[in-house]
């Protein structure tokens, strides 16, 4: 009994150490392949950082990226661009942490950056030591107290760069803080009057899909201080666009830092009107009020606008339309 137990623990100890140098060969077959593709890899990225460092020093023609992308065939066997890619996006960059397409973005190379877009596998957004991804170097250009020189140029590349995010595919955080990002750049160019950036609704929708709602991020962008943009459309009394927000449920009734909620801004607007109104019926003057001026139409508008919404959340029905035109429904 005893022998036939040690006979069947010896055979079962010789089919496991088989079994194992089988499992060893078999990685030692694969292992020297795997090693010289990660060297080739290795010298492909190499050489790249010296392109990089070239590009620096002199911008890059449409044969230099045909080069690049010749080489990197050549020299990894690989004929997946994905690695390619990861190099372009992240894994070489300069002292600060700009990749080829940060320094496309700053040298307005639209080419450049086409070209390097074509090459992303998946969704990269690689940011600087200053915390900025590519399409954040687009937005500071296009802010409204940027250069004006080649805005133009900018905002073509702002919508290649957004184009090619969209058909990537950022996962859902990424999409929802792009729109947040563009929407604010639309808000401080009518906070500042500017009409020098206009949103592109195919862009919106491209981030927003079908599972990120515009109206939350409209409601959600603010400014520094905490100014939503219906602070801003009330403020700048813009109350055609403040309608158009009401319909698509856009308006919001948070307060900013000060504490004030756009009604209560609205409200003030529209008194310091009524006041000014006043002014002209005092005593011993007489009552000659000349033509209302529009701006201060717009501000009734947008006050009466913003009580009834109040009104229509409330369920009360006693409303005052402030003009045949911006009419609120009721419930």
């Amino acid at each position: 009994m005893k022998n036939m137990h040690f006979l069947f623990c010896f055979f079962v100890s010789s089919i496991t150490l088989h079994s194992m140098d089988l499992g060893t060969a078999a990685a030692r077959s694969e292992n020297p392949e795997d090693n010289q593709k990660i060297i080739l890899q290795n010298d492909f990225k190499k050489n790249l950082k010296n392109r990089f460092q070239d590009y620096k020093k002199k911008s890059f023609s449409i044969n230099d990226m045909k080069n690049i992308q010749a080489e990197y065939y050549n020299t990894t066997n690989n004929e997946s661009i994905g690695f390619l890619g990861e190099c372009l996006h992240r894994d070489v960059c300069d002292e600060h942490g700009n990749t080829f397409v940060h320094l496309g973005i700053l040298d307005k190379h639209l080419s450049l950056i086409e070209w390097a877009i074509g090459c992303m596998k998946r969704p990269l957004s690689t940011q600087n030591e200053s915390g900025k991804e590519p399409i954040d170097l687009c937005i500071d250009q296009l802010m409204p107290d940027a250069l004006d020189s080649n805005r133009e140029k900018v905002d073509t590349i702002f919508t290649a760069l957004a184009h090619g995010y969209i058909k990537i595919g950022f996962d859902y955080d990424h999409r929802r803080n792009f729109l947040k990002k563009i929407v604010a750049l639309w808000s401080e160019h009518i906070k500042h009057g500017s009409t020098k950036f206009c949103l592109k609704e195919d862009i919106l929708q491209g981030f927003a899909g079908q599972d990120i709602q515009l109206s939350e991020i409209y409601q959600e962008v603010c400014d520094r201080e905490g100014n939503t943009l219906t602070h801003i459309l009330v403020s700048r009394h813009l109350a055609d666009l403040l309608y158009n927000f009401s319909i698509k449920d856009y308006l919001t009734f948070a307060t900013n830092k000060k504490n004030e909620d756009p009604v209560t801004l609205a409200q003030k607007n529209f008194l310091k009107v009524s006041r000014d109104l006043l002014k002209q019926c005092a005593p011993n003057q007489n009552f000659d009020i000349k033509a209302i001026p529009q701006e201060d139409i717009n501000k009734k508008c947008c006050y009466y606008m913003l009580l009834n919404l109040q009104k229509k959340q409330a369920n009360n029905t006693d409303f005052e339309q402030c003009c045949d035109k911006h009419i609120i429904e009721k419930n």
